[in-house]
């Protein structure tokens, strides 16, 4: 029932518990085609963010990279918004622009949330999830 987007912002407000540590991470998925056709835009709990796309295996276009607008650690909450506009597709972290990569793997798709437990009983709670559509 989602729809399939090709030029959008998407953005979701996520808190994670209170085991939240180091390379556990979560975050949105974009222009998903099917389960071996998608991006992903994450965050870790130790405050760093990536843009891979997943297409025959992982390309990392961004790698885990630090910064100060994540809110790091344990029950922390961050708005992670992304935008895909043509080939470019930038990250944001509570209103800041984090990265923009070029790729053009994918043009349209649905959306979602994924998370990537490294700790047990990691928890991300996904408050908002939010989208509008860009001109093409």
């Amino acid at each position: 029932s989602w729809p399939v987007l090709k030029n959008f912002y998407l953005e979701t407000e996520v808190t994670t518990s209170a085991n939240c540590e180091g390379l556990d991470h979560y975050g949105l998925i974009a222009r998903v085609k099917d389960f071996d056709n998608v991006y992903l835009f994450g965050f870790t709990c130790d405050g760093r963010y990536s843009i891979k796309v997943w297409q025959d295996g992982y390309t990392t276009l961004k790698d885990w990279t630090s910064s100060p607008h994540i809110n790091a650690g344990p029950s922390q909450t961050n708005f992670l918004g992304v935008k895909l506009q043509g080939n470019k597709l930038t990250i944001y972290a509570n209103g800041e622009e984090l990265a923009t990569v070029t790729n053009a793997a994918l043009s349209e798709g649905k959306f979602g949330i994924y998370i990537g437990a490294k700790t047990d009983g990691f928890e991300a709670i996904f408050e908002l999830i939010r989208y509008w559509k860009l001109a093409d």
